[in-house]
C-alpha cells in the first residue's frame, strides 16, 4: 500500500512540476510591453523614472524569445519578487485574439517569473537572460 501512495504521490509532483504557462499561436503579429521595470533597461541612469512605458514588438526573432521563455517556464507556487509585476506581455495574433501575461525579472539573478489565469511560472536562467537582452536592445532602439 505504501508503495502505491508513494508512487500517486510522485506521479502527481512529477506531472504539476511540468505544468507549462501555455503555449502561444503562432501567428502572433505584436507584443505589447508595458510597465514600470522598462525604466531600469533605459541607458542613463540619471534618466530612469518610475513611471510606466511602453514598448511594442515587431520582429518576429525578438516576439520568439518571449513566446518559447512562457512555453519553457515551470510551474511553481510561491511568493514572486516585489509588489506587482515588472511587465505586463499582451501577445496579439493576426486573428486579434490577445493572451495577456505578467512578468516579474530579477536582472541580479537571472531569473524570472510569469503569471497567467492565477498561475506562477518560473523562467529558465537562460531564457530570462535572452529576455533581459531583447529588452535593453528595444529599449535603446526606441530612445
Amino acid at each position: 500500500m505504501r508503495k502505491v501512495v508513494f508512487i500517486l504521490l510522485l506521479l502527481f509532483l512529477t506531472g504539476r512540476k511540468n505544468e507549462t504557462a501555455h503555449s502561444l499561436p503562432d501567428d502572433i503579429a505584436f507584443l505589447t510591453i508595458k510597465g514600470p521595470g522598462l525604466s531600469y533597461y533605459q541607458l542613463d541612469e540619471a534618466e530612469r523614472v518610475d513611471i510606466d512605458i511602453t514598448v511594442l514588438l515587431e520582429k518576429e526573432e525578438d516576439i520568439t524569445v518571449f513566446a518559447k521563455a512562457i512555453e519553457r517556464a515551470s510551474r511553481f507556487d510561491g511568493a514572486v519578487p516585489g509588489i506587482g509585476e515588472d511587465f505586463t506581455l499582451v501577445f496579439l495574433a493576426e486573428n486579434e485574439s490577445e493572451k495577456t501575461y505578467f512578468m516579474w525579472l530579477d536582472e541580479e539573478k537571472d531569473n524570472g517569473a510569469v503569471e497567467h489565469d492565477g498561475k506562477r511560472f518560473m523562467l529558465t536562467e537562460e531564457d530570462a537572460k535572452k529576455v533581459e537582452e531583447v529588452l535593453t536592445k528595444n529599449i535603446v532602439e526606441n530612445e
